[in-house]
Parts: C-alpha cells; structure tokens; sequence
C-alpha cells in the first residue's frame, strides 16, 4: 500500500467523521407539516417532528380552507399544543419528539380544511444514531 492509499483512506475517514458530526449536530431548526380536517368541531392530531428539539419549539398553526367549503360566513379555527410528547435524556433533559394537537372550529358543519404548522428551535437532525 503506497502513501497515495494511505492519503485517501485518510481523507475518506476524515469525510465519514464530517458527515456524522453535521447529521447529529444542534442546530436552529424549522420543519414544517400538514394534516386535513372534515367537518367543524373538536378533533385531536398527534404530529411527529423530523428532528429532536433540545427545547420547547415554538409551534405555529395556519389554516387553508378547501375550496368550495366557504358559505355565507368563514369558520372559525383555532389549533393549541394540548401535550408534548418527548424522550428522556438521563440526568435531566429531555428531547422533544412531537406534540399533540387539538383543534377547534366552528361555522358550517360540512367544511373541510387543512392544518399547517411550523416548529422551530434548536434541534439534532438525528439524535439516535
């Protein structure tokens, strides 16, 4: 094996090391999802993050309303955090894994409408490896 075999395995090795520290390094952190919604009321929505925050993200919530489900008035929408769901990281901290969701609207009782939302905070792109 010559010095150019050695100089690659070198730089290959140094490469792969890069790689895994960029794939479990915290950083700020923004990912964003869906779910849809039929008919007004109350309905519950378990979300998993892609990525696990280190910290409380701060969650925020839009609505798009299908079209063709707007009659006389607009529904009204709320969507609130109601739990956090996490894993415990011994001696005391926590990573924040997803939430749950409840989402109240009220308007025409055949309406159907999509939730999005955004969470950002600090977060490992991939804690468990």
């Amino acid at each position: 094996m010559g010095q150019l075999e050695t100089f690659r395995r070198q730089m290959n090795s140094e490469r792969v090391r890069h790689d895994d520290i960029m794939t479990t390094r915290a950083q700020e952190t923004v990912v964003n999802g869906r779910f849809v919604i039929n008919n007004t009321g109350e309905a519950r929505k378990s979300i998993v993050f892609p990525v696990a925050f280190s910290k409380l993200p701060v969650i925020t919530f839009g609505v798009e309303i299908a079209p063709g489900f707007i009659s006389t008035r607009a529904p009204v929408i709320t969507a609130e955090v109601y739990d956090w769901q996490f894993t415990e990281r011994l001696p005391i901290s926590r990573l924040y894994t997803g939430a749950k969701v409840l989402v109240v609207s009220e308007g025409a009782t055949v309406s159907k409408f999509t939730i999005t939302w955004s969470a950002s905070g600090i977060a490992y792109s991939n804690p468990r490896s």
